[in-house]
């Protein structure tokens, strides 16, 4: 996972729209996959957008629909004194779609692995609908992504949609899971790479039949990660809590006007 206080490679970022807040982690950057495999690389009807290609490894499909009571769980890490999060952007898609149809989003974090024994869910719930916009989702230039097969340009009945949540939550550093689940979309697209196998990720799947948290395994065609766990794309937006330092800083500046002040007036 690759985490930034910056907008993420120009391959890995793709957005709903540009936020005014600092993107704390990008859970589709290069080096662990990434959800923009081929930039600019459709073709046909829709040349000149971008691909999201499922690698010749992989066959699977990850489904969070509400509707079947499946949800997906990835983690990300909270770095220095914390994060003041403000808003969570996943992907989805649903095959023939023309129009964006998330209607809904529910969000669950969890202090460690869900379903761990001794795991507790710390924010959220799975019946609040906290989806605050949805629409497609661009990568740069405002481009268009579709998802599609490992060899495939032009089919483009799998654009994908970007769901915002906007949130109000503050986490001390440390490893956190993100759980989501959204109606009116089927499907969200696992990280992947140009050409080779995905990489080994972490993502779980809750199953709404068996009613239990296991991972999230890429079962296609067997190759080196064949039945391998894989990664799922999601960005945190927010602000970094200041480091005491900062604090200190800021306080030894108020300081200094006030005392700057207090001459002015005795002279």
């Amino acid at each position: 996972m690759k985490m930034l206080f910056t907008v993420g490679a120009l391959v890995a970022t793709a957005t709903l729209a540009t936020p005014a807040v600092a993107q704390l982690w990008d859970n589709g950057a290069l080096g662990n996959g990434t959800l923009i495999t081929h930039p600019n690389g459709m073709t046909g009807a829709v040349a000149g957008t971008h691909r999201s290609a499922i690698s010749p490894t992989p066959a699977a499909l990850f489904g969070a629909s509400a509707a079947g009571g499946n949800r997906l769980a990835d983690n990300f890490v909270v770095s220095g004194p914390g994060w003041n999060i403000s808003s969570f952007q996943f992907y989805g898609y649903l095959t023939g779609a023309t129009t964006p149809g998330a209607t809904a989003l529910t969000l669950r974090i969890w202090d460690s692995m869900p379903g761990s024994v001794g795991s507790n869910i710390i924010f959220g719930d799975s019946s609040t609908n906290a989806l605050s916009s949805a629409g497609w989702a661009t990568g740069p230039g405002g481009a268009a992504i579709y998802r599609t097969t490992a060899t495939d340009t032009l089919g483009a009945t799998r654009r994908l949609q970007g769901l915002n949540a906007n949130v109000s939550l503050t986490l001390a550093p440390g490893t956190y899971w993100i759980d989501y689940a959204f109606t009116g979309v089927s499907f969200t697209p696992s990280l992947s790479v140009a050409t080779g196998v995905v990489p080994v990720g972490n993502a779980m799947q809750f199953s709404g039949t068996a009613l239990t948290w296991g991972l999230a395994l890429d079962a296609g065609v067997p190759g080196s990660n064949f039945n391998q766990p894989i990664e799922l794309p999601f960005l945190v937006f927010g602000s970094p809590i200041p480091e005491p330092s900062t604090y200190a800083l800021m306080l030894a500046g108020g300081l200094a006007i006030v005392a700057a002040a207090r001459r002015r007036r005795q002279g």
